[in-house]
């Protein structure tokens, strides 16, 4: 017996001395995301960006990270944070229209029914905290974080701020790795926002100076980032992953198409923007008529026209808040909806157009060291991999773990946490 508890006792101290900061964290592994609006998977390389290539370094480098269609902002943020696409999840656009509800619906109005589009759609910040055991999450101006979801509005993360351009990025981190270390309720699970360089892209175009400059700052922001993480004595201790939404093109002023005088536009109502509209026939028997009229101009200016049912190979044609007729824009063409000056920066595109592919940098614990992956990640395959990292089982997605796993360190994460399990178990035998 005495040798048992000499065996013990040594193993008990090499768990307890893994970290002095380990009592701080959650029980579970903690995953820190953090999305930079736009950062194109090749910004990294525009300018010296030394924080997020030394993670990079430190862990997982990936050729990009693959975008769902359209490849804007609320709908990538929503198939980040739900392992689905945007035919699922609803979230089809930045503004839709919605039939069912009979009105139009925006995520820059933070409205709930444009996020909490079904029951059956949560969040893999909620299903983390459905699945007990003291998991706990936390939203930092994540794009839908800030309602509620669930068929009575039920479910919100324990921890969430709602978007407000006004606070510091230095602030926005503080109150992340307070929640993280929180004595009562630590997260195991956070998202933060920020809104660069995806401004600085529109506004300038993807290599104005201007726009080179916010990506460095994003950077520099990374950094704080990290140095208050080695500050609160967490940063070996948590995963992180930087990722972005989507990409950039440049779009000048000769590349505009203008589609207004097309066919009579008091026939349809449009939605969206470019390079993505979307067409509703006032009255069903002109839709035909109104396709007819896109399609021949289509062969000479530059965008395509689908009907709905056309557009599975964007895996984008059953949610009832796509429209008849979509008109989708070439790469670095748009619509007349926008004023280059003199130039735009566009996304939205087809993610197969390699311009609006994402970034995706991954470190830590759980991950390999300094591994390079020659295959993409698809983003609705994040939240498979969050789900066996927080062994959140039965977890609706259409991604895929296979593409993913082999990224993990299978030999890191769990060590401390089960070998006090089996100490305790051990000893209450003993005892």
């Amino acid at each position: 017996m005495n040798s048992t508890f000499v065996v013990l006792a040594g193993l008990l101290v090499i768990g307890l001395t893994y970290s002095p900061a380990k009592a701080k964290l959650s029980k579970h592994p903690v995953v820190l995301v953090v999305s930079f609006d736009g950062f194109r998977y090749d910004y990294l390389n525009k300018t010296d960006t030394p924080n997020l290539k030394e993670l990079q370094r430190q862990g997982i480098t990936v050729p990009h990270m693959v975008s769902q269609f359209p490849s804007n902002t609320f709908p990538n943020h929503q198939s980040i944070a739900t392992g689905l696409t945007p035919d699922t999840h609803g979230v089809v656009d930045n503004t839709v229209r919605d039939p069912l509800l009979g009105k139009n619906l925006s995520g820059f109005n933070d409205d709930w029914e444009f996020w909490n589009y079904s029951p059956d759609v949560l969040p893999f910040y909620i299903r983390n905290e459905l699945a007990g055991d003291e998991r706990y999450s936390g939203c930092y101006m994540w794009a839908g974080s800030s309602t509620p979801y669930g068929a009575n509005n039920e479910y919100r993360p324990k921890f969430f701020v709602a978007y407000n351009g006004s606070i510091p990025w230095p602030d926005r981190v503080d109150t992340v790795i307070s929640w993280m270390t929180d004595p009562v309720h630590p997260t195991n699970m956070v998202f933060l926002y920020y809104n660069e360089p995806d401004s600085a892209g529109h506004s300038y175009g993807t290599d104005d100076n201007r726009t080179i400059e916010i990506i460095k700052q994003s950077d520099d922001r990374a950094g704080v980032l990290f140095q208050k993480l080695k500050e609160a004595e967490i940063y070996d201790l948590i995963n992180i992953v930087i990722v972005s939404d989507h990409g950039m093109q440049t779009v000048t002023r000769d590349m505009l198409i203008n589609t207004t005088a097309m066919i009579d536009r008091s026939l349809y109502e449009r939605y969206g923007s470019t390079p993505v509209y979307h067409i509703l026939p006032k009255n069903a028997s002109d839709t035909d008529r109104i396709y007819d009229a896109f399609k021949a101009a289509s062969y000479t200016n530059h965008f395509s026209v689908y009907r709905k049912e056309q557009l599975t190979h964007l895996k984008y044609s059953q949610n009832r808040r796509i429209m008849p007729i979509l008109l989708l824009a070439d790469p670095g063409y748009g619509f007349e909806n926008i004023n280059p000056n003199p130039n735009y920066g566009v996304h939205g595109y087809d993610p197969n157009f390699r311009n609006m592919s994402a970034l995706f940098i991954a470190a830590g614990p759980l991950f390999k060291k300094g591994y390079v992956s020659q295959l993409p990640v698809n983003n609705i395959d994040l939240v498979p991999l969050f789900a066996k990292i927080m062994n959140v089982k039965n977890v609706p997605t259409e991604g895929t773990l296979e593409r993913v796993e082999l990224l993990l360190n299978a030999s890191a994460g769990h060590f401390v946490t089960v070998l006090l399990i089996v100490v305790a178990q051990v000893l209450s035998h003993v005892l």
